[in-house]
C-alpha cells in the first residue's frame, strides 16, 4: 500500500513519503512525483524514501502531488500524495 498523504510538521512522524521495499531503493524502478500544476519536482531512481528533502517548503497549507511509479515496461502504480503542514 502506498501512503497518500504525508504531514511535514517536524514531529518525526509521517514526515517523508515512505513507499514500499517492493518499489524502494530499486534501481529499476523510476518514482516520479508532479506537482499541481504538473511540473515535475522528482525523477528518481533507487527512491531512498526521502521525500520531501527536509529544506523543501510548501506554501499552501494542503499541497495535491501526483506520482508514478514505473520499471522500464510500465506504470507500476499512480496516484496522489497530500501534503499536510
Amino acid at each position: 500500500k502506498i501512503p497518500n498523504v504525508i504531514t511535514v510538521n517536524g514531529d518525526g512522524i509521517n514526515d517523508q513519503w515512505i513507499i514500499p521495499n517492493s518499489y524502494s531503493n530499486k534501481p529499476d524502478v523510476n518514482v516520479l512525483i508532479f506537482n499541481s500544476a504538473g511540473k515535475e519536482v522528482l525523477n528518481e531512481f533507487n527512491y531512498q524514501n526521502n521525500w520531501p528533502e527536509t529544506s523543501m517548503t510548501f506554501a499552501k497549507q494542503n499541497m495535491v502531488f501526483f506520482y508514478k511509479i514505473k520499471d522500464a515496461n510500465e506504470v507500476l502504480k499512480q496516484g496522489t500524495i497530500t501534503i499536510i503542514r
